[in-house]
């Protein structure tokens, strides 16, 4: 956004950019673990805890 003719940033710090990143790798992570699960509901495999 402009303001005055000058564009404005938001620093967030080191802090938050790691707080975002951690929150986005592990959403991403829950995804592919649900599209394996649904694959192998389709597939009428019974998924299992690993040991």
């Amino acid at each position: 956004m402009r303001e005055f003719g000058q564009l404005k940033i938001r620093y967030r710090g080191l802090a938050n950019i790691t707080m975002q990143l951690h929150a986005l790798l592990a959403l991403s992570f829950l995804w592919m673990l649900s599209q394996s699960l649904l694959s192998e509901a389709r597939e009428g495999v019974r998924w299992q805890w690993p040991k």
